[in-house]
């Protein structure tokens, strides 16, 4: 069949047809998605390549580094579940038993992940009509791996107490990780903005610690976003643990001083050698 795309005319050939009738039938289908405004040229190309350019284009570097890795996770996982593959054949059974296998030895958290950012990329194509059929419709994503049981994801208020008690028996600034656990048994912080913390933004007379940074110790070694907007928050904190921080910082100072950093450069997780 011959069609026009913008100002030029080109031509759409398929063939496997039994009779003259379903060949027809099928033409008159890409003619009703011409209509309607298909680019079915790239619905030729295979789902994999479509994907990574999709995520190239519409979302890497638009958030947090770790976005972008837990996306490239789902491009390679289509790579390889995919391969050669065109966008325009990839239905609900070939995606459901990538799923299945891939569920065999993971997490439910970790294949609804794979499932959300391929599934975005294909809602976006079947807007801008490169295809016309979701394979992703009803798709289950329940991993065989046992999750990880609530107890063990979180430290009980007894425990905390001890751990504190603990810490505290033996603080040095050469131990900075234990100020690491107390500044964020205090706070709740994420360990990313624990370590971009900067003293500018703690302030021990008004007990508050401001959260607007991250550092993405991941990839590129410098400052980052938070994970979202609602992340960037101010927080109050008590008097034991302002008292602390201020030992900390006095500790630092000695040391960092020499360095002729600027204070918006001293991080609060250091060491004493600077």
């Amino acid at each position: 069949m011959s069609y026009k795309e913008g100002n030029k005319y080109r031509e759409k050939a398929d063939s496997g047809f039994k009779t003259k009738k379903e060949a027809q039938l099928a033409a008159a289908v890409i003619e009703e998605r011409l209509h309607r405004g298909a680019n079915i040229n790239r619905a030729e190309q295979t789902f994999c390549s479509y994907f990574r350019n999709w995520y190239e284009t519409f979302r890497k570097g638009k958030k947090s580094s770790y976005n972008d890795q837990e996306i490239e996770r789902a491009v390679r996982f289509a790579e390889k579940s995919f391969p050669g593959v065109k966008f325009k054949d990839l239905d609900r059974e070939m995606y459901q038993k990538a799923l299945n296998n891939f569920a065999k030895n993971h997490a439910t958290a970790t294949v609804r992940k794979h499932h959300i950012y391929m599934k975005a990329c294909i809602q976006d194509a079947l807007n801008d009509h490169v295809i016309f059929r979701d394979p992703t419709y009803k798709a289950v994503t329940i991993g065989n791996s046992p999750e990880k049981k609530e107890a063990m994801k979180y430290i009980n208020f007894s425990d905390s107490q001890r751990l504190i008690t603990e810490l505290r028996s033996n603080l040095q600034p050469r131990y900075i990780s234990r100020y690491m656990i107390l500044f964020g048994l205090a706070t709740g912080c994420r360990f990313g903005e624990m370590l971009g913390m900067t003293w500018n933004c703690i302030d021990t007379k008004k007990r508050t610690v401001r959260i607007n940074k991250t550092w993405d110790y991941h990839s590129t070694q410098t400052f980052g976003t938070t994970k979202n907007e609602a992340s960037n928050r101010v927080i109050r904190i008590d008097k034991a643990t302002c008292s602390w921080l201020n030992e900390l910082k006095m500790e630092q100072d000695n040391s960092i001083n020499k360095l002729n950093l600027l204070e918006s450069e001293k991080f609060c997780v250091n060491n004493t050698k600077g």
